[in-house]
């Protein structure tokens, strides 16, 4: 009776906590360890910590809160390293008109050609000032993700004024516009449609000879609007349909004009991608680069 007095009252309980405790530890602690490990990894730089390459997850609550950690980190390391390449890729970028800049600066003090400098002085201001602010707005985009679908508006008179704007800005250059009429869109952003399609026609215009045409056809579908604008340039090799859209991309085996892209038509595709729409890029069959958009007309 001693013995079992004992045994019931103090050895099973004992080793029954002891048990208990074990569980608890190997069930909560561990993870635990294993958060701490992992969030001090990324606070220090390891963008690539992750607590599932360490632990086997399941359903269970810790488990939920380790896969949200984890997506979490992977998309504060997408947007880290994306500002990182930006910026990266800008400073690259301004570099050259730069010197340009300082080259001009020199000759026009030394009163060599003047008035040439002094517009070389101008032009190269503005690239580096669209480069710098469509660069931000990217990087804008990507780290605050806003909502640019709040707005209605008829996207026929919308391609209509950029096209006239285009034709001033480029007077040497035909442009013809076809499209339907109208063309209502809802849950839309009018800003970010409106700098998107200037930046894929203005880089249209810019592989487009003088006296030569840059076509604009806007139709509608079923489902979406299908905007076609196509250049009279040299078009691209195939295998860069994509890499195009890619911020600062340079096509080092293009044998003709359309060796380097900035920031344009990346920021163009991440504002058609932002109201739910689409961009790709094709020849055209028989000379240029057709530009392809499609936004949902969600009326």
């Amino acid at each position: 009776m001693s013995h079992a007095f004992w045994l019931f009252r103090f050895v099973i309980p004992f080793l029954s906590l002891l048990a208990l405790t074990v569980y608890l530890y190997r069930y909560v602690m561990r993870p635990l360890q294993q958060f701490h490990r992992a969030s001090q990894a990324f606070s220090q730089g390891d963008y690539s910590a992750r607590i599932g390459n360490t632990m086997t997850l399941g359903d269970d609550e810790i488990s939920q809160v380790a896969r949200t950690f984890d997506k979490m980190a992977e998309r504060t390391s997408d947007v880290i390293q994306h500002n990182r390449n930006l910026i990266a890729d800008m400073s690259h970028e301004i570099r050259t008109p730069l010197a340009r800049i300082e080259m001009a600066i020199d000759c026009a003090d030394r009163e060599i050609d003047r008035e040439d400098m002094l517009n070389r002085i101008k032009t190269d201001t503005q690239k580096m000032r669209s480069t710098a602010e469509d660069t931000l707005t990217l990087a804008w985009i990507e780290n605050e993700q806003p909502n640019l679908r709040s707005e209605s508006f008829d996207l026929a008179e919308l391609i209509e004024i950029i096209a006239d704007d285009a034709r001033f800005e480029y007077p040497d250059k035909q442009i013809i516009l076809e499209q339907d009429e109208p063309l209502p869109i809802s849950n839309s952003s009018q800003l970010a449609l409106s700098q998107s399609l200037e930046n894929v026609i203005r880089n249209g215009l810019r592989y487009t000879d003088v006296g030569e045409t840059l076509t604009i056809k806007a139709t509608k579908k079923a489902t979406c609007y299908q905007i076609l604008i196509t250049d009279s340039g040299p078009g691209i090799d195939p295998c860069l349909y994509e890499k195009i859209f890619k911020p600062f991309f340079k096509a080092n085996n293009q044998v003709a004009a359309r060796k380097g892209f900035g920031v344009g038509l990346a920021l163009a595709r991440r504002h058609i991608e932002a109201v739910g729409g689409t961009i790709r890029a094709y020849n055209a069959h028989e000379q240029g680069l057709t530009m392809d958009i499609t936004l949902p007309k969600q009326e």
